[in-house]
């Protein structure tokens, strides 16, 4: 029985003193001492995490503990580890206090404890730290590499994401927190750039004000003065302009906030090259691929977030406010990026693509700016501004800087074709956008979505896209949009209205535009509104509910402008309408569009076997190439009663770009002239109906 009580004393000891031991490195580790270090030991006992802060105290050695004992250590979430380990990283006077002491830490120890800022301070920062005795080159980045006096590398241990208040971003919204965010941004770039994947770079829990420039962006907006075709004298180069930037992106980097606003220094109307882009897409990299913004509100920044020469790939933006903003997102080029769940309120413009000056070059140009298979859902923009001097200054320094009218004039050589490209699309402003996609030598943006949009008190269009081809507009809302745009705005329609690219009193062309044969829009209410149309497109238009508007003229189904095609066919807006007054004449109404790049193309429609006549009318345009111009034609085209003759084509109007025939298939097949590329818009009657 003695020995028994003997051993039952021992075990008693050695277990109260693990406990003590256990409950002193949960003090060292929680900064704790007296009954709160007990109640986070009990805490600990337990698997509960502690979050409890105040002075450190000292602490043992700890080597007298079971290696299956464990604690809890809180950083930004729980972290579960056990005391074998964790006593590698813990001195015996307790956790290192700020990176300055572990820069100047000297002893045997190889695996510290860190807290990043001094005990009671607002978010507290616990991490691991490691040193790497092979590393005698990388530098001190301020969060994850501490260089210390002796030359030592000690690197912090993680997984996941990279926080910015780690490389000493405050966000206590006075305080320039720039160089932590570019330090944290360009170790999170490096490592996408060794291992391929994907980083986050987390601002949370507060208001990060940058504003301070730590450099500049180039604008390649400007020509050498030369001309590719030879068509026009050399004229001296233009200067090569740049813009500051607040941080510098990277590629594979997304800037994630978490309860985080980021507040600039911009006054709205401000506009010259000294104003910083608070995101801005370095130099170096041509094309970004996986790069972009996630819920953050951007307040008072002259361009949130700018690719000023890039192609940005794949690249999200989600969950963003922009609140005061001269511009939200601005890109060069756009290919198969997403735009999500956006906000805009006082903004110029949320969302802005392309308008770029490249080079005198008056032919196609697909450096030019353009968005292909974009997505753009769930945008909301609330202008509310009356369009006045600060409007006027944002869209003349665009203009001057980067889109360069003023060279149509001055350094524009010779089109190479009939046609200029660099004037089909003439700059019309940026402010009061909801979405503006400007095309520069006509280069087309293809295969874009855009659903639930909304737009109100603003002086402009919703969505402008130059040269669009084969877009899906569904659910677009529109309210107080043109010229009582706001409500302070007074008087008739266009009264004190002097819009410096449009014209004094000018209504509005479309409140969505332009869109080709291969575009549809659906789902359109439009509410006190003023202007001349609220889609051009010259594709099908479903039906569009407006209530207390103000139209120029009434609205056809489709329309097909006049720039759409060259000078020898005209069809002018509404033309399609007189369609109509034949359909009973013709048994019907039908549209079929295609466009075909080669000599001939099987359109798959079968010809008819009746005994009905079939009418039907052709438009068809061809592109220039290096030896023809471009050139339209309009036919009226009779589908025989006898299938097995040719349809007969009448050219009414322009050039003869197009023969009619019948496959082997008996199908209507269409026959170039000229090999190259077609579009074809044919109306009729029930051959397009199957």
């Amino acid at each position: 029985m003695a020995d028994f009580q003997e051993k039952l004393r021992l075990a008693g000891d050695a277990l109260k003193n693990r406990r003590g031991a256990l409950r002193r490195i949960v003090a060292a580790c929680f900064g704790l001492s007296g009954a709160s270090a007990q109640a986070a030991q009990r805490q600990a006992s337990g698997l509960q995490p502690s979050h409890t802060q105040s002075g450190s105290t000292s602490m043992q050695p700890v080597s007298d503990l079971s290696p299956d004992d464990r604690v809890i250590v809180s950083r930004s979430s729980l972290a579960y580890t056990e005391i074998r380990h964790l006593a590698e990283f813990v001195l015996a006077q307790g956790p290192i206090q700020g990176y300055a002491s572990l820069r100047d830490y000297g002893g045997p120890l190889t695996r510290l404890l860190v807290f990043q800022h001094a005990a009671g301070e607002r978010d507290l920062d616990a991490a691991y730290y490691w040193l790497d005795p092979t590393d005698v080159l990388s530098r001190d980045n301020g969060g994850t590499v501490l260089v210390s006096k002796s030359g030592k590398r000690w690197k912090r241990v993680f997984e996941g994401d990279i926080h910015a208040r780690w490389f000493g971003a405050r966000g206590d919204g006075t305080t320039d927190d720039g160089d932590a965010i570019n330090r944290a941004v360009a170790f999170a770039g490096s490592l996408y750039a060794s291992t391929g994947r994907t980083q986050c770079v987390v601002l949370d829990n507060g208001t990060f004000y940058l504003a301070a420039a730590r450099g500049t962006l180039a604008i390649p907006c400007h020509d050498d003065g030369t001309v590719k075709q030879g068509k026009g004298s050399r004229l001296p180069s233009e200067p090569a302009m740049r813009q500051p930037y607040c941080v510098g992106v990277w590629p594979g980097v997304k800037l994630y906030g978490h309860n985080a606003v980021v507040k600039g220094n911009y006054r709205y109307g401000m506009a010259d090259a000294s104003q910083p882009v608070t995101f801005g897409l370095l130099d170096q990299f041509d094309t970004a691929m996986d790069a972009g913004l996630e819920n953050l509100t951007c307040v008072d920044c002259f361009m949130a977030f700018g690719a000023l020469s890039a192609t940005l790939a794949g690249c999200i933006f989600d969950r963003l406010h922009f609140i005061g903003c001269g511009v939200g997102i601005y890109a060069a080029v756009l290919e198969q990026c997403t735009f999500s769940n956006i906000e805009a309120l006082r903004t110029g413009v949320p969302v802005l693509v392309g308008g770029q000056w490249v080079d005198r070059n008056d032919d196609y140009n697909e450096r030019g700016g353009f968005a292909d298979k974009c997505t753009i859902i769930n945008v909301r923009n609330i202008y509310d501004r009356v369009y006045g001097d600060d409007e006027r200054k944002i869209d003349q320094w665009f203009d001057a800087t980067f889109f360069k009218s003023i060279n149509s004039e001055r350094r524009l050589s010779a089109p190479t074709n009939a046609a200029s490209p660099a004037r089909a699309y003439p700059y019309r402003g940026i402010c009061g956008f909801c979405i503006r996609v400007m095309a520069r030598y006509a280069r087309p943006s293809n295969s874009n979505v855009f659903m639930q949009i909304t737009h109100a008190y603003s002086p402009r269009p919703a969505v402008l896209v130059d040269a669009c081809q084969s877009a899906v507009f569904n659910g677009v809302y529109m309210e107080r949009v043109g010229y009582r745009d706001h409500r302070k705005r007074t008087g008739a329609v266009g009264a004190g209205w002097d819009d410096p690219y449009l014209g004094h009193g000018v209504l509005v062309p479309a409140f969505i535009g332009e869109l080709d044969v291969s575009s549809c829009v659906s789902g359109v209410n439009i509410q006190q509104s003023f202007g001349v149309s609220v889609v051009r497109s010259d594709g099908p238009v479903g039906s569009v509910q407006s209530s207390d508007c103000v139209f120029k003229e009434p609205q056809p189904r489709y329309t097909l402008p006049a720039t759409t095609f060259t000078d020898d066919v005209t069809i002018r807006s509404g033309a399609l309408r007189a369609l109509e007054d034949a359909r009973h004449r013709i048994g019907g109404l039908g549209l079929y569009t295609v466009h075909f790049d080669g000599g001939s193309f099987d359109t798959e429609i079968s010809c008819p076997k009746d005994e009905e006549g079939h009418a039907v009318m052709v438009l068809v345009s061809r592109d220039a190439n290096r030896v023809e111009s471009a050139s339209s034609g309009l036919y009226l085209l009779q589908l025989s009663r006898n299938s097995t003759s040719a349809p007969v084509g009448t050219l009414v109007s322009g050039s003869d770009v197009l023969r009619f025939a019948v496959s082997p298939r008996n199908m209507l097949e269409l026959r170039a002239t000229v090999h190259g590329a077609h579009h074809v818009v044919m109306i009729g009657n029930r051959p397009f109906e199957t």
